[in-house]
């Protein structure tokens, strides 16, 4: 078996159309994810903080992220009251 350095993004590694796209996807439902925890709330309490159904909470929280926009996890973010930065490179 080869073994292969990663680039910091596996879908990128793996030829996934939109890498980068599902990529920043991922790290925004990281952050969600941890914004509940931190909370101590329930899903049906975090969908309604974050101004969305449980259901696409769930869809978040089960790394389904190619069922919902960038600008909805940024909303949902938001709307906990946290800010969102993005930070823009040159690719290594």
């Amino acid at each position: 078996m080869k073994m292969e350095r990663s680039s910091g993004n596996i879908f990128a590694d793996l030829d996934v159309p939109d890498a980068g796209n599902m990529k920043l996807r991922v790290e925004l439902s990281m952050a969600i994810e941890d914004i509940i925890g931190s909370k101590g709330w329930s899903q049906r309490e975090a969908a309604e903080h974050f101004g969305t159904s449980p259901q696409r909470l769930n869809d978040v929280l089960r790394g389904r992220v190619h069922r919902v926009t960038i600008d909805r996890l940024v909303n949902m973010i938001t709307a906990a009251g946290q800010h969102v930065r993005i930070e823009v490179g040159k690719v290594a």
